[in-house]
């Protein structure tokens, strides 16, 4: 009998029979625990690869929309860019679904993408069956509209491709100013500048290392750094065919009046020389030399949409007291194009007086233009794309875009990818 009280009475092996009757739970709710967190962590490495996808398939898009390319072609190169850049991101095909729905609801410009993966249970196969089903989805959006670009240095990579420096007093209404240099000091203000437009942006990053500068920004509280590069608005530009005869006459000592053509030579206007351009396009096989006191001026259009245009093949000068009032045509072959130098490392000038003005581009892609005089007057719209711009010394230039629907068209800025959602 004592015996079997003792028995009864004994509590000595109690907590490990709790214990073994409790393990399985406890490590069953760490195996749970630890596959909801793998869950959530293939959750969120899905959707970030969404986000990259959603923005590769809108980047093709807009290439497709630039290049003027079926729908049904770009539609497809964005289906790919959003497949590879999925898979980049850990996304697994074999395991799952990808949709790509542009245009989405109906806009061109939006892109979504969709992604969904069928994941293996763990332990929860204890409770469940089946595989867990994880998605994530992005909506993209290219911007409607740029900002139009009245100067923009090409320069890919090289450092102060576009300064202000000096006692320059640069001001445009309408227009941003861009450099498309990765360089972390692609824009360079340096001195007393008094520079005011609507924006100045980079694709790498702008150096403002004297605090005096007065930089007045209407449209960005600071400027942009790593943009996107623009795109060079004349790239297909096409120099026209050299005309059978040359002009007459390149070189000019007084007063003239010349028509579109030829000139076999560097034209060159002497300081006592005012010479009127009639409407069209110039060729000159060499230099363009407009010395101090000189002129160079357009005659009278016969239509509202007549202008000039130069195809100069060395370099373009204006000097000192010389005045240049110029306007490219805004329609045919060269719309906005007032001179195009196409020589590889050229140095171009561009000085002048107050009434100097240039209603139109002036484009060297391969060249540098140092603008160190006075330019524009109310109303016109003068613009700058070369490899390398500078504004310098006491240079006064006047730019007011506002009304060149032209302009905006021609030198809109890059659209840019965004994320929606």
């Amino acid at each position: 009998m004592k015996t079997k009280a003792r028995l009864l009475s004994d509590t000595s092996g109690a907590a490990a029979v709790v214990i073994a009757l409790a393990l399985p739970m406890v490590v069953g709710g760490f195996g749970l625990g630890t596959e909801v967190g793998s869950w959530y962590f293939n959750q969120r490495k899905l959707q970030n690869a969404a986000d990259v996808a959603a923005f590769a398939a809108a980047t093709q898009v807009r290439a497709g929309q630039l290049q003027e390319v079926a729908e049904a072609t770009y539609v497809a190169w964005a289906k790919e860019a959003a497949l590879d850049a999925a898979e980049r991101t850990g996304f697994r095909l074999e395991r799952g679904e990808i949709d790509v729905v542009t245009p989405f609801g109906g806009d061109p410009n939006r892109v979504e993408v969709r992604l969904s993966e069928a994941v293996p249970r763990g332990f929860s196969a204890i409770f469940a069956s089946g595989s867990v089903d994880l998605g994530g989805s992005a909506l993209a959006e290219i911007a409607a509209k740029g900002m139009p670009s009245c100067v923009l240095a090409l320069d890919p990579t090289g450092e102060k491709a576009l300064t202000f420096q000096g006692n320059t007093d640069f001001r445009a209404e309408g227009c941003n100013a861009h450099a498309n240099s990765t360089s972390n000091n692609s824009i360079y203000v340096q001195g007393d500048p008094r520079v005011e437009m609507d924006c100045i942006s980079t694709t790498g990053g702008i150096r403002l290392p004297n605090r005096r500068q007065l930089l007045t920004l209407t449209d960005c509280a600071a400027p942009r750094e790593n943009e996107l590069t623009v795109e060079d608005p004349y790239k297909h530009l096409i120099r026209p065919e050299d005309p059978a005869d040359c002009a007459p006459q390149s070189e000019f000592q007084s007063d003239a009046r010349i028509e579109p053509g030829l000139f076999c030579g560097p034209l060159v206007i002497n300081s006592q020389a005012t010479v009127t351009m009639e409407p069209g396009v110039y060729i000159v096989r060499g230099d363009l030399d407009i010395m101090g006191g000189g002129k160079l001026l357009m005659g009278e259009p016969t239509l509202i949409t007549d202008g000039v245009t130069i195809f100069v093949e060395g370099t373009f000068h204006t000097r000192g007291t010389s005045t240049v009032q110029l306007s490219a045509p805004t329609f045919g072959d060269y719309p906005g194009v007032l001179v195009f130098a196409d020589e590889p490392g050229a140095k171009h000038t561009m000085n002048g007086t107050g009434s100097s003005f240039y209603n139109g581009a002036f484009y060297a892609p391969l060249g540098e233009i140092t603008v160190s005089g006075n330019h524009g007057e109310q109303g016109q719209c003068p613009q700058i794309v070369a490899n390398r711009i500078h504004f310098t010394g006491d240079s006064n230039v006047q730019i007011d875009c506002t009304k060149s629907e032209w302009a905006k068209l021609v030198f809109e800025g890059s659209r840019k990818v965004r994320l929606v959602r």
